[in-house]
C-alpha cells in the first residue's frame, strides 16, 4: 500500500501515536486515506496476533469472495441441523432464535457453508485438515496482498493477523469490494452485508453498523435506541469488533480505514472501547481532514 505524502510529518506521527497510546493495552495501530497509509504506530506487519470475534467479519468476507447467495436456506450449503432451514443470511445477522443473539458458534456455521460453497466437502464430518486457510487464501487474501492471515483450524475460530493485513480488509470494506480491477466482492452484497438485520438496526451481515439501535455488543441482552456505536461517526461506518481491544473499522463516505491488534493478552480490553478511543483522539487532532 503506498504512503501517503503526509504520512511522515511531525503532526501526523504525533496524532497517530496519541490514538493508539488512547486506550489500555499494547497494540498497533494503522490508519489509511485515500487509499494510502497515513500513518501506524507498532509493528503493524508481524502476523500471529489474534483476532478473536474480528475473524467474523472475515469469514463473512469470504462468502462474499465466494458469491454465495445469502439468501438461500443453509442447507443449500451442506448444512444440517435444527435451523437448516433458515438462511445463510439469518445465521451471518445472529437472528437464528428469531431475535438477535450474540453467539460465538456461529462464525464455523458460516465458515462450514462457505467451505462446501467452496467444493470443500465433509466426509465423516470431518474436512482435510487447513481448507479454510486454502479457501481464505485462494479468495480474498491472494487478492489484497494478505501475508500474515492464517486460520488455524475449519471452524474459522482461530484466526491470526497482523494490522496491516486488517487494514487491507477495511479498505476492501471502505471500496465495497473493489481492489483496483479486481471485484473480490459485489456491490450488491456490500449492501446486504451493511443493511440493518430485521432485528437489530446495528448488526449486518457479521458486520457491525453506526446504526442507532445496538447497545454494547458483548451483552446478549441487546439494548435498542441506544445510538451509534462510534459517535461523531458517519451513519456510513462499519466495524469488525473483537475482545482484547481487536477491531478494524471502514468509512466509505471518507476514504478511511483504521485497524488495530493487541500484541499481548489485554484481560477486559474490547474492540468498541479502543475503537471509541482511537476514534475521539483522532477527531480532536485533525490529523484527518475535514470531517
Amino acid at each position: 500500500m503506498p504512503a501517503s505524502s503526509n504520512r511522515d510529518s511531525a503532526l501526523t506521527r504525533s496524532a497517530i501515536d496519541a490514538a493508539a497510546d488512547s486506550y489500555r493495552g499494547t497494540g498497533c495501530l494503522a490508519i489509511a486515506k485515500g487509499g494510502k497509509l497515513l500513518g501506524s504506530s507498532g509493528d503493524i506487519d508481524t502476523g500471529g496476533r489474534f483476532t478473536w470475534s474480528v475473524a467474523k467479519s472475515l469469514v463473512g468476507t469470504l462468502v462474499g469472495a465466494l458469491d454465495m447467495d445469502v439468501r438461500r436456506p443453509a442447507s443449500a450449503y451442506g448444512f444440517r441441523g435444527r435451523r437448516d432451514d433458515m438462511s445463510v443470511a439469518s445465521f451471518m445477522a445472529m437472528n437464528t432464535s428469531g431475535s438477535f443473539s450474540y453467539s460465538t458458534g456461529i462464525v464455523g456455521d458460516v465458515a462450514s457453508m462457505a467451505l462446501d460453497a467452496a467444493g470443500v466437502r465433509k466426509i465423516a464430518r470431518t474436512r482435510p485438515p487447513g481448507s479454510l486457510n486454502r479457501v481464505l487464501t485462494e479468495n480474498l487474501y491472494n487478492k489484497i496482498g494478505m501475508r500474515s492471515t492464517r486460520a488455524m483450524d475449519n471452524g474459522g475460530s482461530a484466526i491470526t493477523s497482523s494490522c496491516s493485513d486488517l487494514l487491507r480488509l477495511a479498505l476492501l470494506w471502505t471500496r465495497r469490494g473493489q481492489w483496483g480491477s479486481t471485484t473480490v466482492f459485489t456491490q450488491e452484497y456490500a449492501r446486504l452485508a451493511t443493511t440493518s438485520a430485521p432485528s437489530n438496526a446495528g448488526y449486518g451481515l457479521l458486520l457491525y453498523l453506526n446504526s442507532a439501535g445496538v447497545g454494547e455488543p458483548w451483552s446478549h441482552a441487546i439494548q435498542r435506541g441506544t445510538g451509534p456505536l462510534l459517535p461523531n461517526a458517519p451513519a456510513d461506518t462499519v466495524l469488525a469488533l473483537g475482545i482484547g481491544g481487536q477491531y478494524f473499522l471502514s468509512i466509505p463516505s471518507l476514504d478511511i480505514a483504521i485497524s488495530r491488534l493487541a500484541t499481548r493478552n489485554c484481560v477486559g480490553c474490547q474492540g468498541l472501547d479502543a475503537a471509541r478511543a482511537a476514534w475521539s483522539s483522532l477527531l480532536a487532532s485533525g490529523v484527518l481532514g475535514p470531517n
